[in-house]
Parts: structure tokens; C-alpha cells; sequence
């Protein structure tokens, strides 16, 4: 981890199907549960620590960030939104309010686009950015149902999860 790599062999996903609800023949009705290795966890964990002390140092997370931040939760962003709401209409200020489900966002998000944002919008380089581009470059996933393995496939969106 010294020169900013991460072992393509940590990188390998096994994807199993949960059914949440419904007819079981329907495959929206499944959720995909991405099972990586034990110390692949535990690495996450220390990067995930270290990522978010040096974006709280350095004041880089947006202060109306409510989601997956410490002591912030859904009520906390409601109180603001009904605190907005009150103080425009105290002071005859029109508002409008558009609310997007963002429920499988980190399904989507480009890991190209990612490391962009990381450098140079919030400062990451050197060794810290090459070792974030090497954890995202180069993943694959297979699917596992009733035993049988797919092919491995490239995974070039989606937030990693272990």
C-alpha cells in the first residue's frame, strides 16, 4: 500500500441475489448483496477513516451533507428544510422544493468521474490518490445463483461495499 496499490485480488466480487418482496421469478424483486474478502473490509474501514478525517479537517463535506455523516441523520435535514421553509415565508420569499430519490445513486457513480472530483476539487494526490485510483481500477464481480458462477464482468461504476 506504500506506492499507492491495491492487490487486483482483493478486488473481485461475489454478488448473490436477496429476494426483498414479491413474485420470485421477477428479478427487480432481488437485491444484490456484494460479498468481498474478509481484510478487503477491514481496509475499507481504514480508508473510509482516514478520507473522511482529512475531509472534516480541512472543511471539504458540504454542511447540508446529511447522509452518512455522524450525528446526522433524515430529521436532521427535515428540521433544515422546514427551518428554510419558515424563515421565507416570515419574509414573503417564494419557495420551491424538489425532492429526487436517490436510492441507488452509488450503483451509478463513475469511478473516472470519482478520482476527478478527488483531485483536484478536494486536494487528494500523490500516493493517497494513486492508492484510491488503484482500489477502483480494475474490479470485477461474478454472480453466484443456486450454485452456478457467471463470468467474471468489469465493474467500472458503483461504490465497492464490503
Amino acid at each position: 500500500m506504500v506506492k499507492g496499490v491495491y492487490p487486483n485480488s482483493l478486488k473481485v466480487a461475489q454478488v448473490i441475489p436477496i429476494h426483498k418482496k414479491g413474485d420470485k421469478s421477477a428479478c427487480p424483486n432481488y437485491r444484490p448483496i456484494s460479498l468481498l474478502s474478509q481484510f478487503n473490509t477491514i481496509f475499507e474501514k481504514m480508508l473510509h477513516h482516514r478520507l473522511y478525517s482529512y475531509l472534516q479537517d480541512f472543511e471539504l463535506l458540504n454542511g447540508h451533507q446529511f447522509g452518512f455523516k455522524p450525528n446526522s441523520s433524515t430529521s436532521l435535514a427535515v428540521e433544515s428544510i422546514y427551518s428554510d421553509l419558515l424563515h421565507n415565508h416570515e419574509n414573503g420569499l417564494f419557495t420551491c422544493s424538489l425532492f429526487i430519490d436517490f436510492s441507488k445513486a452509488f450503483d451509478t457513480v463513475n469511478h473516472n468521474i470519482l478520482i476527478k472530483k478527488l483531485h483536484p476539487n478536494n486536494g487528494l494526490n500523490g500516493t493517497a490518490l494513486q492508492l484510491f485510483t488503484s482500489y477502483l481500477a480494475n474490479r470485477k464481480q461474478y454472480t453466484v445463483v443456486y450454485g452456478a458462477k457467471s463470468n467474471r464482468r468489469n465493474i467500472a461504476c458503483g461504490i465497492p461495499q464490503g
